[in-house]
């Protein structure tokens, strides 16, 4: 053979052979440093490279029975992404199986995955004392740990009874371990639950296998028992005198808390025919009452509020001297004043009441934010928590709002305000017209007596001093017209309290108040004397100009004369 020949054999592909069972093909690197050597590449050198080219497969081939070649298994490389930086490759096992070859493994930039093709074939690991210590059924879609032959998609088995079949823990490697461990009482194959503080397991509950029974914190001898340092709750109906839950489906009652046997019980009952529920102490005597649309009962088997009491609510009452007051009295009582206990206290023990038995303020709020309080003393105060002073309503407003604000239906001579004294009487009111608010004083003739006409006004108003003035606390120094007080107290005392300079007990200055109304009968009257006395000037005048052109007529006739 030439040389020729053997570089054309070598480009076409190279097969090499032998009779025996001696390597083919052996690769040997002589070099000595810590380079990798001997090498084996399989390039693809594409003029124009694509993602999923394929780099290169390695085949492992056989004869049939047939004498066919057979591939048996199949290694093969793909450029899943040729970009410039961020190139990924896959590298895929394939094996026949039925006369077929199948992907067996596959890795991803993205995952390792077995079994692409999903073939009905088993994936199981083996330690070193379980040959079945991970089984993965392809047939059924079932996982056993420590099993092969799972009976639920997940399915652990300890091989035997024991504990710490499954354990979840939140540590770091050589740290304490906290969590959770689920395992099986070696002696009794009771599934336990326990949690894990620290390393150590501490038994949380258990179900008895034997029984069903659920124990927290114990061995169970009922359907569920918890137990700690001691008793704190069981349920159970082996006795008729102990707490027990009922269930029952046909009858009017769906289910029974507590036993209605004992007067001593405490019984809350669902009722299938209404969908209420009730509350009931004593045996049968029902306490509160929730039904259907949500109303409450309260000692009232149909309620129709939201909220329905018979008899007197108390609230915060016996407070044991934990709150700041120390207080060991009734609290707010709302109800009927007889069912309260005060039919003594009002004129009809029938009356609605809301009581307070305490020395201490009612407040009511909105928002957060105190709107009103109701003194201890029976002092109302609107916007403001501190008394302003000796008034029993006390009206603070904000710039936004006005004091008091009074509306009725528009008709005329209708009444705002009626004032009266204690005996009923009427003593003044405040009403309006079809447009316009009317201020007005009792002064009927029938209340007075010692009338007489009213004289000397003028020399009184003349008494008078009107002043122009600002008030002190008129930061803008603002001139109005009036008097002092003090000054019209000599002239007209029932128009004035107080007197100059009062001060109280404490030595705060009692400012005097004047009523300038008072001053119109004075000035009234006053007015009536200038008229009085113009009047007659006005007669004189005219006399006195009658007699003057009589006098000029004269005169006229001498001088012609």
């Amino acid at each position: 053979m030439s040389r020729a020949q053997e570089i054309a054999d070598l480009l076409s592909g190279l097969t090499i052979s032998t009779a025996d069972n001696t390597s083919q093909l052996t690769l040997t690197s002589t070099d000595a440093d810590s380079g990798v050597g001997p090498r084996f590449d399989l390039k693809r050198d594409s003029g124009s490279p694509a993602d999923a080219d394929a780099l290169g497969r390695v085949r492992f081939l056989f004869d049939n029975d047939a004498a066919e070649e057979t591939e048996g298994i199949r290694i093969t490389g793909l450029a899943a992404d040729v970009s410039n930086g961020t190139e990924d490759a896959t590298l895929q096992i394939s094996t026949m199986i039925g006369g077929t070859v199948r992907e067996r493994v596959s890795m991803t930039a993205a995952e390792v995955v077995f079994n692409e093709d999903s073939i009905d074939t088993d994936f199981r690991v083996e330690s070193n004392g379980n040959a079945n210590m991970l089984f993965v059924n392809g047939g059924t879609d079932k996982i056993g740990i420590g099993v092969s032959d799972a009976d639920a998609t997940l399915d652990v088995s300890g091989g035997e009874n024991k504990l710490g079949i499954i354990r979840m823990t939140q540590r770091a490697d050589g740290a304490a371990a906290y969590g959770l461990d689920m395992g099986l009482d070696p002696s009794t194959g009771d599934p336990v639950f326990s949690r894990i503080v620290n390393d150590t397991v501490t038994e949380a509950f258990r179900i008895q296998r034997s029984s069903g029974n659920v124990g927290i914190g114990c061995t169970p001898n009922v359907e569920l028992e918890i137990s700690g340092a001691s008793e704190m709750l069981r349920l159970q109906s082996t006795d008729t005198n102990k707490a027990s839950i009922v269930g029952r489906g046909s009858s009017a009652d769906r289910w029974l808390l507590g036993t209605v046997a004992s007067n001593d019980s405490v019984t809350l009952q669902a009722t299938s025919s209404t969908g209420e529920l009730l509350f009931k102490t004593g045996g049968t005597n029902e306490r509160l009452r929730i039904t259907s649309g949500g109303a409450v009962g309260i000692n009232n088997a149909s309620p129709t509020q939201s909220l329905h009491v018979h008899g007197a609510a108390e609230f915060n009452a016996h407070d044991n001297n934990s709150g700041s007051g120390g207080y060991n009295a009734n609290g707010l009582l709302i109800g009927n004043a007889h069912d309260a206990g005060k039919g003594s206290s009002v004129t009809d023990d029938r009356n609605s009441i809301i009581w307070n038995e305490r020395g201490l303020d009612i407040d009511f709020a909105t928002s957060n934010t105190q709107r009103m309080k109701l003194a201890s003393d029976g002092v109302l105060m609107v916007g403001n928590s501190a008394s302003m002073g000796n008034g029993r309503l006390q009206v603070d407003a904000t710039a936004s709002f006005v004091y008091c604000q009074v509306m009725r239906a528009n008709a005329s001579n209708a009444g705002f305000v009626l004032f009266q004294k204690d005996d009923g009487s009427t003593i003044g009111s405040i009403d309006h017209t079809a447009s316009a608010t009317r201020y007005l004083t009792s002064s009927d003739h029938r209340l007075k007596e010692n009338i007489a006409d009213m004289t000397g006004a003028i020399t009184r108003v003349k008494a008078l001093a009107p002043k122009r003035f600002n008030f002190t606390s008129d930061t803008t120094d603002t001139l109005v017209d009036g008097f002092l007080a003090h000054e019209a107290q000599t002239v007209v005392p029932e128009a004035v309290t107080g007197t100059k300079d009062e001060v109280d007990a404490d030595g705060n200055a009692v400012m005097q108040q004047i009523d300038q109304s008072k001053l119109v009968p004075l000035l009234c009257a006053a007015l009536k004397e200038s008229i009085a006395k113009i009047e007659t000037l006005e007669t004189e005048n005219s006399t006195q100009a009658t007699q003057i052109a009589d006098l000029i007529t004269r005169i006229t006739a001498l001088e012609n004369a």
